[in-house]
């Protein structure tokens, strides 16, 4: 209730004390937030601070704000030494006018994307407005646009509704809670009529109340109702809430409340950034290690790819071609069909299936070296979510999202993800590996993150394609073999634009004369060296 009729008032009230005052300072060092700071002597200067965020709009007095030392904007420079001739709210709604010698101020904090600032010259010419100034700047103010006109007088309102309804909108400005308590002095249901009751002998008894809104000493904070965390500011003692604190001035407690709008907002900003981010990849490393668990069947299957492998190399001619399947007996006399590529011969087939054997069972073996590292990262996930549930307060959730981000436990998916699934592997011999990107957010992956200095870096020349990197196993500094080249070029020409030309020309280099340029498209690079080699874009026989 920091934007109530009746709240403003009470601060018009105390804003009066700065009449007289001349404006030394009005500026901005964040949005939709502007600082009115009036002074009576250089020792004795007073800060009114107008918010305009849509969701905290509101107006007090903070003679401790700290003026930044950057990022500070002076917005209407002419105001500057200006005073203050008088303070009023105008009638029927809630803005505060504030009248200097030369220009007039008009404060109108709605709330929402309504709440605005005006400063008018003569013939209320509008010369400064903090929001639509494109709308408003040099054009005249019109305040009819603004005033609440159409209220109605109370004993004017309908006779067939409940009397709570016409204690809120008609013309008395009372909000809902002060209405309530109102009618719960007297005794008075909130559903009843108008129409049943004697308006004219409630009337005086409604003006005293109203009246005495103002006459309270202290101002009081409670616990609203059905809003977690959030703060109910009063005029009047509310008997059916819970009473937290209390303040002598109405500005402080606005203030405070203002203050705790913005630790909640922070705090619910935290919590949608770090929560879903944690629960999804909490969800995802689940699945990961399910997975993952199941390294068994990839064991079963290298199994049952070595056995074909090896029963279609005991046949008496591996050179020809038999179709698409075969029907043999294993080692212990069971019929097995095997399934063929009928474009290749026995012996090639076996070379296929021995091909994939090796790639089952390195595939079981990562899965099953995964398991603890997914499960100690699931548990650190886990352990994240807890700390921000029961975090209690705003200064713990910004230490944990610094230790997420630090630690860079959120992004979790390039952590746990195995390198076969991240990029295509290629086994060239028995001491290179050829990691293949899959597409152009892949690629950069795979170039500026997976790959280090000494890799050998290629990609098809003047075409679209796939970045490859040559990884050695033994991690030295060696010349790769032309074999080894040969392999890897004809498979990064096959994965590129010029996939179907009879020779495609592929450049290769170390990894660390290849840099991306600040604001290049994804999957974009440049080469500080680099030399071609003419290949025939293909994949290695086992893998076609």
């Amino acid at each position: 209730m920091i934007r109530d009729f009746f709240t403003l008032l009470k601060l018009k009230q105390e804003l009066e004390q700065f009449i007289g005052m001349e404006v030394v300072n009005f500026f901005s060092q964040e949005k939709y937030v502007v600082v009115l700071s009036l002074a009576a002597s250089e020792d004795n200067t007073h800060n009114i601070i107008m918010s305009l965020l849509p969701d905290n709009s509101a107006i007090y007095v903070n003679d401790s704000f700290a003026k930044a030392k950057s990022n500070v904007t002076t917005l209407f420079i002419d105001i500057l030494n200006d005073r203050l001739q008088a303070i009023d709210i105008l009638q029927n709604d809630r803005i505060l006018k504030f009248t200097f010698i030369k220009f007039t101020l008009y404060f109108c904090p709605f709330g929402g994307n309504n709440s605005n600032l005006f400063i008018c010259g003569k013939n209320n010419k509008i010369l400064f407005v903090s929001k639509n100034k494109e709308f408003y700047i040099n054009s005249v103010l019109n305040l009819k646009d603004f005033l609440n006109n159409q209220l109605v007088e109370f004993i004017d309102y309908n006779p067939n509704a409940p009397l709570l309804e016409a204690l809120v909108k008609s013309n008395l400005h009372l909000n809902k809670y002060y209405a309530k308590e109102f009618l719960a002095e007297l005794n008075i249901p909130e559903d009843k009529f108008l129409s049943s009751i004697n308006i004219n002998a409630l009337y005086d008894k409604i003006i005293n109340f109203c009246n005495n809104i103002l006459s309270y000493n202290e101002v009081y904070i409670y616990e609203a109702d059905n809003k977690p965390n959030k703060k109910l500011l009063s005029l009047i003692p509310l008997k059916n809430y819970v009473l937290l604190k209390t303040y002598n001035s109405v500005s402080d407690a606005i203030k405070f409340i203002q203050i705790d709008n913005l630790i909640q907002y922070n705090t619910n900003k935290i919590l949608r950034e770090l929560l879903p981010k944690l629960q999804r990849d909490e969800k995802k490393i689940l699945d990961s290690i399910k997975n993952s668990e199941n390294y068994e069947e990839s064991i079963v299957r290298a199994s049952n790819y070595r056995q074909y492998a090896e029963l279609l190399m005991a046949q008496p001619n591996v050179k020809i071609k038999v179709g698409d399947k075969i029907e043999l007996n294993d080692w212990n006399g069971k019929q097995v069909e095997i399934k063929l590529d009928n474009k290749l011969t026995l012996l090639d087939n076996a070379n296929k299936y021995f091909s994939k054997y090796k790639k089952s069972l390195a595939e079981a073996d990562i899965k099953q070296k995964r398991v603890p590292i997914l499960k100690n990262k699931l548990k650190i996930i886990q352990d994240n979510i807890n700390l921000i549930n029961n975090a209690k307060n705003l200064k713990e959730l910004q230490k944990i999202r610094n230790n997420l981000i630090q630690d860079t436990i959120v992004i979790m998916q390039q952590e746990t993800q195995p390198i076969n699934i991240k990029f295509r592997v290629f086994e060239l011999d028995e001491n290179y590996t050829l990691y293949v990107g899959k597409n152009a957010s892949n690629n950069d992956e795979l170039t500026m993150k997976f790959a280090k200095p000494n890799d050998i870096w290629l990609h098809a020349r003047g075409s679209s394609g796939s970045h490859c990197i040559i990884k050695s196993k033994s991690n030295k500094n060696e010349k790769i073999p032309k074999i080894i080249l040969q392999k890897a070029a004809e498979i990064a020409a096959y994965y590129s634009g010029a996939k179907n030309a009879k020779y495609t020309p592929v450049c290769y280099t170390q990894k660390k004369y290849v840099h991306k340029p600040k604001n290049a498209n994804t999957g974009a690079v440049v080469l500080q060296r680099e030399e071609i080699i003419m290949v025939e874009p293909k994949l290695p026989k086992n893998e076609e």
